[in-house]
């Protein structure tokens, strides 16, 4: 990875999930991650918008079993700083990369960002429509958290950007559903159990 975006990380090689993104996802292995640590690890560029995150696909998935979900969750970096047409493209690509492999993506969509204006959350909501509909389209996953979070202070950090404790919990609840609904997984606390 690129000085610029250092990665942390919880990654395991026996991953049947694995969790990709921005900084908006760091702490998701105290609360999504713990709840299965033998299946489960995170990864996360702070400041990375989707073409980084993309970039780094093939390095964060070269030890992730090849039955793996891959949660994908970033784009709010990158909203009012690439067109809406580019950063469209920037999803493509970057899902396309983790289909191309044979993982099947489960996608987050933009994370709602306190103390923004307008623009940003007419563009950032505009994305998660079409990228809702993309995904829908291709029978991948679409985690929706936006109403979940809007007007809710106490998910958030002091900067309005990144989640409290309480965030991050909302977030874990809200991808352990959608992962345990997605085909194939196993839940936490089953040996090879389908739902």
């Amino acid at each position: 990875p690129s000085s610029s975006f250092p990665s942390s990380s919880s990654s395991s090689s026996s991953s049947k999930c694995v969790v990709v993104g921005d900084s908006q996802v760091r702490y998701l292995d105290r609360a999504f991650c713990e709840k299965d640590r033998n299946n489960r690890s995170r990864v996360c560029y702070p400041g990375a918008g989707v073409r980084d995150v993309s970039d780094r696909l093939d390095d964060v998935l070269s030890d992730v079993q090849p039955s793996a979900k891959v949660v994908f969750s970033t784009g709010g970096n990158d909203v009012g700083r690439v067109g809406s047409v580019v950063l469209r493209a920037r999803f493509e690509e970057a899902l396309g990369r983790i289909r191309g492999r044979g993982y099947v993506p489960v996608v987050c969509g933009i994370l709602l960002r306190r103390k923004v204006g307008g623009e940003w959350l007419s563009r950032a909501i505009a994305v998660n429509l079409w990228l809702e509909d993309y995904c829908k389209r291709r029978g991948w996953s679409f985690v929706d958290s936006w109403d979940r979070f809007l007007g809710k202070s106490t998910l958030y950090a002091w900067d309005g950007v990144h989640l409290s404790v309480r965030g991050v919990r909302v977030l874990s609840d809200l991808l352990e559903g959608e992962v345990s609904r997605t085909p194939g997984f196993c839940r936490a606390g089953q040996e090879g159990g389908r739902r």
